[in-house]
């Protein structure tokens, strides 16, 4: 069972790796917080 999870785990690392789209949403994403463009959660949950 730890193998099979294991080996799961890394299958999805792979496919996150290979999504060009969705690491340079993340990389976006830790950016914005580097430079203070965030809103704490408290916040935006009042507005939604």
């Amino acid at each position: 069972m730890e193998y099979r999870e294991s080996k799961e785990s890394v299958e999805a690392t792979q496919e996150i790796l290979a999504d060009k789209t969705l690491l340079d949403g993340i990389k976006k994403g830790i950016d914005d917080l580097k430079a203070g463009r965030c809103r704490p959660w408290r916040e935006v949950r009042r507005n939604v």
